[in-house]
């Protein structure tokens, strides 16, 4: 029997060596990362993609990396390896594009991006409504119309482009509103989880209108944002030392920050629109203080 198990477990070895070596380059990547060793994090993290180069979630960190030291053209080479190797794989491709669409945004490459993002919707194969007859996915619909918020505030998407996905998360927003009662009676985290996508889609919402002129009323959306983010983060506080340094709740509490700069900063230009230049100058300032920087990936 022991020699059974060896065996068992050597053929499990063998058939995932290269995925294995992969996760032992990563997880030595993200402790030299979590001590401030970036070119060795980044030189881990290489290696770790080298032994297992279809694992997205290694590419991801890495590009996560590289970006926020504002090495754009590397990050944006390991997602187009990336890219290559999934060929024929829909949800893996759409997965890769969405990576890719929000660096080249980063990059101000805007209408490459929306390319991108429209191909990887396709591939999702979802409806653009709930009324469309096809799986609804408020994050995938989501996403699309906050590709295209970015490149309208950058000057680079087109009226009908913004009408489209306005109406499409009017549609999301009103979904969203009645589901409500089906998770409010779940967990507390399920809960939670809902209410900062709720926020994250309100948000998107409320940048559309403020760049389809609706700008007062895409302020009101945003200081509601605001103040949802930041009793949301009270509350992953509180549960977080409730339940004993949760970890999905002490998630919650580092990623909400970075949340709440996002969304200052889209009020920051409804300020500015509506003429209101020195709360414009405090939202940019109290943006930047938290984190905003749009070549980093948080925008």
């Amino acid at each position: 029997m022991g020699m059974a198990f060896v065996v068992f477990i050597s053929l499990y070895v063998l058939r995932d060596y290269r995925g294995e070596i992969g996760r032992w380059k990563m997880a030595a990547a993200e402790k030299f990362h979590n001590q401030h060793d970036i070119d060795q994090a980044l030189a881990a993290a290489s290696e770790a993609q080298h032994w297992d180069p279809d694992n997205i979630q290694f590419t991801r960190k890495r590009v996560d990396w590289l970006q926020k030291h504002e090495d754009l053209p590397a990050a944006l080479e390991a997602v187009d390896d990336l890219l290559e190797s999934v060929q024929g794989n829909s949800a893996q491709t759409s997965a890769v594009l969405i990576m890719r669409a929000d660096l080249l945004q980063s990059m101000k490459r805007h209408k490459e991006a929306l390319a991108d993002s429209d191909e990887a919707f396709k591939l999702q194969g979802v409806g653009r409504t709930p009324s469309d007859n096809k799986p609804y996915s408020p994050s995938a619909v989501n996403t699309r119309a906050y590709f295209i918020a970015r490149a309208r505030a950058a000057g680079q998407a087109s009226d009908e482009q913004v009408g489209q996905a306005l109406v499409e998360m009017q549609e999301l927003i009103r979904f969203w509103d009645v589901n409500l009662d089906s998770v409010s009676s779940s967990s507390p985290t399920s809960m939670f989880e809902f209410r900062v996508a709720e926020i994250m889609f309100l948000d998107t919402y409320a940048y559309l209108r403020l760049y389809a002129g609706d700008h007062q009323r895409a302020l009101f959306d945003l200081n509601r944002c605001v103040e949802m983010t930041d009793h949301l983060a009270a509350l992953a506080e509180s549960e977080s030392a409730e339940l004993g340094q949760s970890p999905m709740m002490q998630e919650y509490v580092s990623q909400l920050p970075d949340h709440k700069a996002v969304i200052v900063a889209h009020r920051g230009a409804a300020h500015r629109m509506l003429g209101n230049t020195a709360a414009a100058n405090a939202d940019f300032q109290t943006a930047a203080e938290l984190g905003f920087n749009p070549r980093r990936g948080l925008w």
